[in-house]
């Protein structure tokens, strides 16, 4: 069946619970998808934990405490690149999976991993590009103080837009770190309207699932006793960490969903032809 043309009739755009329930529909599919975000945030957290323990052992070992700001942007510099490294290593598996399920495969977490793998001298170059420019507006922020923390915000915000579709660009090719940056920039410019829409809608949906899964919490409080709050609370936690990770996997879904369809113009298995509707 031929896919929906880019100069097509114009078609009904989906909402965002639309959305969100197609990018679901991908997840239900292949299940081994959370694992990404889960291992993205256990390797960040040991990373943290090993450049945190190698800061602290050279300030305090061989500094004696004392502070030096290089030393200071040396390791924040390292604990960027390493937090840059993992989160988009594990982004970039979960876009090849999703990738490889578009073409009608049946992707593993291994493949993921083994694709991600493939480019991981891509990954390190914008994982140190990445870290430059977080190093710099650091700076900007510390030394110019309220405006220098304004300029950083925006700056930030704007790398972060740059660069939402960094992870399927850098998995899909080897290309140097500021033409990754540069392809990712041209993806969003082609898919702003549908990028703003999901990330939005994704983001109210967030706020009214954890509002839902602090419930327990309240309940467990409000009942009294320190059994029913500490249950209470348990259960809001796990619903808590549950939630992110489907969220974070499926907005994942949904970006490379975009890349997709903005590389190939085609609208990817199992999102509506709608999905093409602010793609130009």
């Amino acid at each position: 069946m031929e896919e929906p043309s880019l100069y097509s009739a114009p078609v009904q755009k989906p909402k965002a619970r639309d959305l969100l329930k197609q990018s679901y529909a991908i997840l239900k599919s292949d299940k081994e998808l959370v694992l990404f975000p889960i291992y993205s945030a256990v390797f960040s957290v040991l990373g943290f934990i090993v450049v945190g323990g190698l800061y602290a052992g050279v300030r305090w070992g061989l500094m004696h405490g004392h502070q030096n700001r290089g030393v200071d942007y040396a390791f924040l510099f390292l604990l960027y690149v390493v937090s840059y490294y993992i989160v988009i290593y594990f982004n970039a598996g979960l876009a090849a999976c999703v990738l490889y399920r578009f073409k009608g495969g049946d992707p593993t977490f291994a493949y993921g991993r083994s694709e991600a793998a493939k480019h991981r001298k891509s990954i390190l170059g914008y994982a140190l590009l990445a870290a430059t420019v977080g190093l710099i507006l650091n700076y900007v922020a510390e030394r110019f103080r309220l405006a220098g923390r304004i300029v950083a915000n925006i700056l930030g915000a704007v790398w972060s837009v740059a660069t939402i579709f960094i992870a399927p660009v850098l998995v899909t090719s080897d290309l140097p770190p500021l033409q990754a940056v540069k392809e990712s920039a041209g993806i969003f410019k082609s898919t702003w309207g549908n990028t703003v829409k999901g990330t939005l809608g994704f983001g109210l949906i967030g706020i009214l699932g954890v509002i839902v899964c602090i419930v327990p919490a309240v309940l467990g409080i409000a009942v009294g006793g320190a059994a029913p709050a500490f249950i209470g609370i348990i259960i809001s936690a796990l619903a808590l960490i549950a939630l992110s990770v489907i969220l974070s996997t499926c907005s994942s879904i949904y970006r490379t969903a975009l890349f997709h369809y903005a590389t190939t113009k085609q609208v990817p298995a199992g999102f509506t032809p709608g999905l093409s509707a602010a793609v130009r």
